[in-house]
């Protein structure tokens, strides 16, 4: 069984090949699906604590 694994590390030194275009736009694709969605939460998270914290603010020309 261990004949037939081949040593990782050998494959070190070989030139890195280009990736195929159907796999660069997929995963660009990912990104931009995740940036959207960090953009999203952020959004939302982000803007809702600063709000919550400018409701709760008191003003001191009152006393």
């Amino acid at each position: 069984m261990a004949e037939n694994m081949q040593n990782p590390f050998k494959d070190l030194g070989k030139r890195i090949l280009e990736a195929p275009p159907s796999l660069k736009k997929k995963v660009m694709e990912d990104v931009a699906v995740a940036k959207l969605i960090m953009d999203l939460a952020s959004l939302f998270t982000v803007n809702t604590q600063q709000m919550l914290a400018s409701l709760f603010k008191t003003n001191k020309k009152d006393k």
